[in-house]
This record gives C-alpha cells, sequence and structure tokens, in this order.
C-alpha cells in the first residue's frame, strides 16, 4: 500500500505547464477507464467502496517547515479566487497572498497588452504573532480543498484553515492563538494596482490610490478605481469565535461583473456571516467530494498518485465552467512579466487534462472565451 510520503519544501508552480509525467499518467487513466469499460461489458459487478477521506490524506503534501517563498506555498482557489499562504520576506511575519483571475487594468493596448489589460494585484495579509517564530507546518486537504497549519513560537501557537468557498464568491480563513499568542495580529494590506514585474511605459499614469474604508469595527472595505474606467472592492468582515479565535470573511467584487462592487462585496461577507458555519463549510465540500469520483485513477506509486490528484485539485482551483479562463498564473497572481492570458502554449497546456480526467465542463471557460473573442 503506498504510504505518505512528507514533503519540507512544497514546490508551487502556479503557471499549470503539462509535463511527459502528467501526460504518462493521463494516459494511465485512459487505460483504467477501457479495462472498466470491458468489465462491465462482460458483466463483471463493480463496486464503490472506497473510503475517499482516507484515501486522499495519504496523498496530501505536507511541509513539516512553514513555506519559505511564494513557490513553495500552499494554496486554495475556487475558479475565480485565490489564497497562497507563505513566510513573508519579513523574519517574524507570515503571509496571506489573495488573488481574483479577472481583476484587470482597463487601457488601451497601446500601452502595450500587458500593461494596457494585464492583471492587477489585490493585496495580502500579514500573519505578525505576539512571540518569535520556532517553526511550523502547512498541508494541503485534497479532499476538502483547504489548507491549514500552525505555527510554533516562544510564546505559544496559532492555527490555520483557509479556504475558498466552491459556491460562492467568498475566501475564509481561520486563526486560533493559544497560551501567549492571543495577542497575534493579522492585518490587511491593499496593493497598489499597478502590474508588479512590468517595466511601465513613459507616458504611463497610475491609477488612483486606494480607498479603504472602516465601515464599522469588523468590516473594512477597500475600494479601487482606475484611472481608464472600471472597478474592484475587497471586502473583510472579521468574525470572534472565542478568545484567541477569529474568523475573517474576504469578498472580491469587480465592476465586469457586479456594476457596483464595494456594495456587492460588503453585502457578500455579511451574508456568508449569517449563515450556519456547518451547513456553509458543508456546502462548499460537497462541491469538491462530488468532483473528484468523475476522474478517480489510483496508481501503485505514491509521488505519482499524488501529483496526478494535485493536477486535479489545481484544474478546479483556478478554473470553472462559469469561471475566468486560466492564465499564467491562475487566481494566485504573482510578480510576473506574463500577467495575462497568452495563446502560444500556455493556455493549451493548461486545459489538456480535462478531456482525460473526464472535466470537460471545466474547458468550457476557455471555449466562451474564444467565443466572445471571435465575436
Amino acid at each position: 500500500m503506498p504510504v505518505l510520503r512528507r514533503i519540507t519544501n512544497l514546490e508551487f508552480n502556479p503557471e499549470m505547464k503539462t509535463t511527459n509525467c502528467l501526460r504518462s499518467i493521463v494516459f494511465a487513466g485512459i487505460s483504467t477507464v477501457c479495462l472498466l469499460h470491458h468489465a462491465v461489458a462482460g458483466n463483471t459487478k463493480i463496486e464503490n467502496r472506497i473510503d475517499w477521506p482516507k484515501f486522499f490524506e495519504r496523498l496530501d503534501p505536507v511541509s513539516e517547515t512553514l513555506p519559505a517563498k511564494f513557490d513553495a506555498g500552499t494554496f486554495v482557489g475556487n475558479g475565480m479566487l485565490g489564497i497562497t499562504f507563505y513566510r513573508d520576506g519579513v523574519e517574524n511575519r507570515l503571509r496571506f497572498d489573495i488573488g481574483r483571475g479577472d481583476v484587470t487594468d482597463h487601457r488601451p493596448f497601446n500601452y502595450s497588452n500587458q500593461v494596457g489589460r494585464g492583471r492587477l494585484p489585490l493585496g495580502y495579509f500579514t500573519l505578525t504573532p505576539a512571540g518569535t517564530i520556532l517553526d511550523g507546518e502547512a498541508r494541503i486537504d485534497i479532499w476538502n480543498a483547504e489548507t491549514r497549519g500552525s505555527v510554533r513560537t516562544d510564546r505559544g501557537l496559532i492555527r490555520f484553515r483557509a479556504f475558498c468557498h466552491a459556491r460562492e464568491n467568498v475566501m475564509n480563513i481561520d486563526l486560533e492563538a493559544a497560551d501567549g499568542e492571543q495577542g497575534a495580529r493579522l492585518e490587511w494590506h491593499p496593493a497598489e494596482a499597478r502590474p508588479d514585474g512590468l517595466e511601465l511605459p513613459a507616458n504611463y499614469q497610475p491609477n488612483p490610490p486606494v480607498e479603504t474604508k472602516q465601515v464599522e469595527p469588523n468590516l473594512t472595505v477597500s475600494h479601487q478605481k482606475l484611472h481608464y474606467g472600471g472597478e474592484y472592492a475587497t471586502a473583510i468582515h472579521d468574525i470572534s469565535l472565542q478568545p484567541g479565535a477569529k474568523r475573517y470573511l474576504i469578498s472580491v467584487c469587480n465592476s465586469v461583473v457586479d456594476p457596483h462592487p464595494a456594495e456587492v462585496a460588503e453585502k457578500t461577507v455579511r451574508d456568508a456571516a449569517a449563515k450556519p458555519i456547518d451547513d456553509w463549510l458543508d456546502a462548499h465540500r460537497a462541491w469538491w467530494h462530488d468532483y473528484y469520483p468523475a476522474s478517480f485513477v489510483s496508481i501503485p506509486d505514491a509521488r505519482i498518485e499524488s501529483y496526478y490528484w494535485m493536477q486535479m485539485y489545481k484544474l478546479a482551483s483556478a478554473t470553472r465552467a462559469d469561471g475566468s479562463p486560466i492564465d499564467t498564473s491562475g487566481p494566485w497572481l504573482r510578480k510576473t512579466l506574463w500577467p495575462m492570458w497568452w495563446w502560444d502554449y500556455n493556455i493549451q497546456t493548461a486545459y489538456y487534462p480535462v478531456y482525460a480526467a473526464n472535466q470537460l465542463h471545466l474547458g468550457e471557460s476557455l471555449t466562451r472565451l474564444m467565443a466572445r473573442v471571435s465575436g
């Protein structure tokens, strides 16, 4: 029986590029489907007795140290929104980057295509402990589509859980601090609305500064208007659960979809906060639990098997049938020279798994984009 391998430096490549290894896995999946078809044709009874939580638990990527950089971070997504967790460049700080796949500038293309319609960063949360960080760990729970971890300091322990709700435009970050860490702080840092990593043209006119408003003591809204029209907003609603424990609900709305993004984002987090958490969490997990069985493949090599299921997890984290098409970053934007869609090779390989993995519906985000572009 394959055993769980633990990874001390979990590398995350958000560019979704297909490798020869993945192609081999895909063909293995096709062979499995053919064998099952043959068994059915021969009137062989097939029963599904898979213990899904146990099956996936042994394949979860686990970092036995706190991820040291973006590429090694643990990540979650729902096809539009995304969170990446890793250590900040600052010595005693951790970071949750957030992103939304369709937030771009609205400038004319003569600014250059990267700058004119390139992706824009939203911002990030920093987690600053009360004490000095000693060590910690992080894990991607593939079956439930969430990331969990712990941070140990010289004053106590901080546990976290983060996920992007599968059916709603909401991200969730839970923090629980014990012992002397109840003074740990999670702070929101909205990003400047400019491409990060590109050389800007000489005639570049900056977007207006982001306006962050404390609507209520536990509700913050960052509203970003753009120089060439359009706007987007991020709403953060924090809820005290018990001493040392808080839940942060985050929504990002874009005027491309919502004409009044600040109002919609605020209403979205309020509505999410009003729902019973168990029912809300069950709805998120139910989507993923329905998704995985359609792509079931088991391989007698834990590392390759885990790689396959990570691609299935990453694929549905990066896009949905009615979501944003996958660009070179997915919803996990970072500093890059390629902040948009490219039609040379990247987008085609990102969608390659939908055919052999029995997830054709996820490819609709690409075909719908092509239909819009073709007029």
